[in-house]
């Protein structure tokens, strides 16, 4: 199966805004519990008593750790909440306390929304686990959330997805496949994304075009980057599709083109299902910005996704997890 046509095809039909990038860090410093990214022009501040303080440029979103001597549970944070929620004016609760359990951190959150001088406000309150006696109490301040600016509300989802816990065990399949990963950029010469190649899969460059090829070993997944003299936009994205999509048999859209940023990494993608040599694949097309006049054009291709076996899923998703953007640019919060 040439998977690498379903990317090249339509690029010489065309003749052919600057990534944003994350601080990768953890908390607290000695014995961390948590770990996260602080998404380009957002501030950190350690306050003496060990609190770290995060803050958007815009002073809209703000997020608060502190150290507390609990083991974390449901009921200490519902025991928590009077005392924290006094932060906000009128605060009525929009999600009750609940569990929550993803990339090896495991805690407890609850969501208010009610004013801050003056202002409407959302407040996100956490208690992550740590040891028995120990855990990070939280909040997560989000100031007129429905007016919030994109970069914004786009720079805080990527924080969400970045925390993770600071200890992960083999518990995590993803994780565990991460480990066995060897760490990659693309292209050698200014680096636009990084990411691992999982145990087992080879990576292969085109010496005329420089593009490359990253495949499984079971040869069931295939993931393909080219650099194009273009600057990447969503009409750019959607004209080059339907060109794109050509490698595929009865292609049919399972997820319409949408812009997407996370970890340093922004630009488009767009997912197709259809036939190729009579087998059944899903193709995630994407399309990197990297600046004024150059971009990343890819694909990911799962042969058969449905019946893929589990070695190969968890190595995609750690795969998947592992793509970060390559080019890092270095209000006061409110505390807890």
């Amino acid at each position: 199966m040439n998977k690498k046509l379903l990317l090249l095809t339509g690029l010489m039909a065309f003749p052919i805004l600057p990534l944003t990038a994350a601080a990768a860090t953890s908390f607290p410093g000695k014995d961390p519990i948590i770990s996260y990214e602080i998404p380009a022009k957002w501030t950190s501040e350690l306050a003496k008593d060990g609190s770290l303080s995060i803050s958007s440029k815009s002073g809209r979103v703000a997020v608060t750790f502190g150290e507390a001597p609990v083991a974390a549970s449901l009921e200490a944070l519902e025991k928590s909440l009077p005392e924290m929620v006094k932060i906000l004016q009128d605060p009525v609760e929009t999600e009750k306390p609940k569990e929550h359990t993803e990339g090896g951190l495991t805690g407890y959150t609850a969501t208010y929304v009610g004013k801050i001088d003056g202002k409407p406000a959302m407040v996100i309150y956490v208690l992550f686990e740590g040891e028995k006696k120990r855990a990070i109490l939280g909040n997560m301040i989000l100031i007129d959330p429905e007016t919030m600016p994109k970069n914004d509300d786009e720079a805080f989802k990527a924080f969400m997805h970045s925390l993770n816990g600071a200890a992960q065990t083999d518990d995590d399949p993803v994780k565990a496949a991460a480990e066995k990963s060897s760490a990659s950029s693309y292209p050698k010469k200014r680096p636009v994304l990084n990411y691992e190649v999982p145990e087992g899969w080879t990576t292969e460059v085109d010496e005329e075009d420089d593009s490359i090829s990253i495949n499984s070993e079971s040869e069931r997944i295939s993931v393909n980057f080219t650099e194009v003299p273009t600057m990447a936009t969503m009409e750019l994205f959607k004209e080059m599709l339907p060109e794109m999509v050509t490698g595929l048999t009865n292609p049919k859209a399972a997820k319409e083109a949408v812009e997407h940023t996370e970890a340093g990494l922004a630009g488009f993608t767009a997912t197709y299902a259809g036939t190729v040599e009579g087998t059944a694949v899903s193709a995630i097309f994407v399309l990197f910005k990297a600046g004024k006049d150059r971009a990343i054009l890819g694909n990911m291709i799962l042969e058969d996704p449905a019946t893929l076996s589990k070695e190969d899923s968890e190595a995609f998703g750690a795969f998947m997890k592992s793509m970060k953007g390559a080019i890092t640019k270095s209000r006061s919060p409110r505390r807890l």
